[in-house]
């Protein structure tokens, strides 16, 4: 997968969710609890 750093999505990502990207690499992702929202279509 291609990422593309966008500063825009960055700093619209700090207002909603309060983290950074660049905050994102110190995140345990090994340890985190994730699961798919499939209660929407979002469109994604």
């Amino acid at each position: 997968m291609k990422i593309v750093y966008d500063p825009l999505k960055n700093t619209a990502n700090i207002e909603k969710h309060g983290l950074s990207f660049e905050d994102a690499v110190y995140l345990e992702w090994d340890r985190a609890y994730t699961f798919v929202d499939d209660r929407y279509d979002y469109g994604e």
